[in-house]
């Protein structure tokens, strides 16, 4: 009995001290510093909520505190995390390019406890400079011709789903994903998956079920960002145990192939040369396991959605849908199909793209965290090391003093003149500086063709399961995932 009094007593006064320091110390930080900010932080998560959390897609809060904002930045607390977030387009610039070198890590990662975390979309030290600079050129736009054929293939695939289909009615954004799935998987990975006949083939663990929308997902997100050094104590580890065991095995097997593409060639390449002299390995199985796990994902949440929420914008607006079907059969017309020449004269298609990814980016923020103290001689600013930058990249796409009436889907918002009446810092969906998405143009050119085919061959309709005014996106998630999906229906086109 006294033993559970004087453990109960422990409990309570760790957990007082630890109130009185986060509500007393840490969230007075800004104002310490004199620094605009959010007021009213909430122990103990300060200016998020558990509401937030678990009941408020990522967008619609991010927006909320941009629409806020009456200056160049605002400070404001996760947990005992401080933020600053960004919203002149000058400074912006400086924290992702002029400046990158104060800013060139995202989230903090121990690779012991957590080596199948370690992505290049996560590391910062010398790691992330090498798999960088050994794995980016495959990406290159003078070597994705080669990616064609599993392009052109894999869309050939998908005609034959829509030609046994009785209704040409689809949830697109589970569609279009498993799609973007088998078309990287050839084309990266150099195997034949059908993910998009076989929704339950094990690719999923390294796609649909990576980062699904729960409960799970959002704790573990906030738990890696707010509290890193715990997470790694506990050895709490962002993927479950399934996802990273079909990832190691895979890459395992697909290492050992003879007859490999050039992004599992340069993987093979990076594991013999990590090769120490007294035989440990720099860059285990479960790291090289994490690279090609981060670019399967990326396709599958990044280019699949994106071409859904196009097809969405499409059939809301049909006018515009028929001005770039236009441009589809004049294309056609000339060259008698789309090719990876003729692309190029696909602007409009491009346009399309380019106006859904400013709606609807994969990525509804960017974050930097800074690694050294840096001084932003403008704003006689002093940002302390330690203190995420965030971009709330959904705020700054919708913000009309960049895009007028800026809800509204408006492809000539990426016009030549019109473009050059913004400031850089303005338009990020695949990032800006030496972080920037390395696979920009691979997901351009599956994006640009599939778009471009589906519209020559058919008009894309809302129908009684689509969203529609506004696609409606889930909370727990970090990610834009549609509530319900995304439905459309097909018209073959005569």
């Amino acid at each position: 009995m006294i033993f559970l009094i004087v453990f109960v007593s422990f409990i309570g006064l760790s957990w007082l001290v630890h109130y009185l320091y986060v509500t007393l110390v840490a969230f007075k930080y800004w104002k310490r510093r004199r620094v605009p900010h959010f007021k009213n932080p909430r122990y103990p998560l300060g200016n998020i909520s558990f509401r937030v959390l678990t009941s408020m897609p990522v967008t619609s809060f991010l927006e909320e505190l941009y629409s806020t904002m009456d200056g160049p930045y605002m400070g404001l607390m996760l947990h005992t995390r401080r933020a600053l977030l960004l919203k002149d387009p000058e400074l912006i610039n400086r924290i992702l390019v002029t400046d990158f070198h104060y800013f060139n890590s995202r989230i903090e990662v121990d690779l012991s406890a957590d080596p199948f975390f370690g992505s290049f979309f996560i590391l910062h030290d010398e790691r992330w400079k090498y798999f960088r600079q050994k794995l980016s050129p495959i990406f290159a736009p003078n070597r994705l011709r080669g990616v064609m054929n599993s392009i052109e293939t894999k869309y050939e695939n998908l005609e034959q789903y829509f030609e046994a289909s009785s209704d040409l009615s689809f949830d697109f954004y589970s569609l279009m994903k498993r799609y973007v799935v088998d078309t990287m998987s050839a084309s990266l990975l150099g195997i034949d998956v059908d993910f998009l006949n076989n929704p339950h083939d094990d690719i999923r663990l390294m796609t649909e079920e990576a980062i699904p929308v729960c409960t799970r997902t959002v704790f573990t997100f906030f738990f890696a960002l707010l509290a890193p050094n715990l997470k790694h104590k506990l050895r709490y580890n962002f993927f479950t145990r399934n996802v990273e065991e079909f990832s190691v095995q895979l890459v395992d097997s697909l290492l050992k192939m003879k007859n490999s593409t050039n992004f599992i060639q340069k993987l093979s390449e990076i594991r013999k040369e990590s090769l120490r002299e007294d035989g440990d390995n720099n860059f285990p199985l479960e790291l090289l396991a994490a690279q090609v796990f981060i670019v399967l994902l990326a396709g599958y949440e990044a280019t699949g959605g994106t071409i859904a929420y196009c097809m969405w914008h499409l059939a809301k607006n049909p006018d515009i849908q028929i001005k770039a079907q236009a441009e589809v059969d004049a294309v056609i017309r000339k060259h008698g199909k789309i090719t990876h020449e003729s692309m190029s004269e696909l602007t409009y298609i491009k346009n399309c793209i380019n106006e859904t990814l400013r709606l609807n980016p994969t990525l509804t923020f960017l974050i930097r965290l800074c690694n050294k103290d840096y001084h932003c001689e403008k704003y006689d600013l002093m940002i302390e090391k330690n203190t995420f930058a965030v971009i709330p990249l959904t705020g700054i796409h919708t913000d009309e003093k960049y895009y007028p009436k800026p809800h509204e889907f408006d492809p000539n918002r990426f016009l030549p003149e019109e473009r050059a009446k913004r400031p850089s810092g303005t338009y990020m969906p695949f990032g800006n500086g030496q972080r920037f998405c390395f696979g920009k143009q691979m997901a351009k050119l599956i994006d640009i063709y599939t778009v471009g085919r589906l519209l020559q061959n058919y008009t894309i309709k809302l129908n009684d399961k689509s969203h529609q005014e506004k696609i409606e996106m889930e909370p727990m998630t970090p990610l834009l995932s549609p509530v319900g999906g995304c439905h459309l229906s097909l018209v073959k086109r005569c």
